[in-house]
């Protein structure tokens, strides 16, 4: 995973929204359900 960006998780509607922010590509957003790590 990507362990030296800024991460910022929120929980919406049931879906686990991750927003990856890289300085150097902007910033990334994925959207996927509940998930066990």
């Amino acid at each position: 995973m990507h362990s030296q960006s800024i991460y910022k998780e929120q929980m919406v509607n049931g879906r686990c929204l991750k927003i990856f922010g890289n300085s150097s590509s902007g910033t990334y957003i994925n959207v996927m359900h509940n998930m066990d790590f």
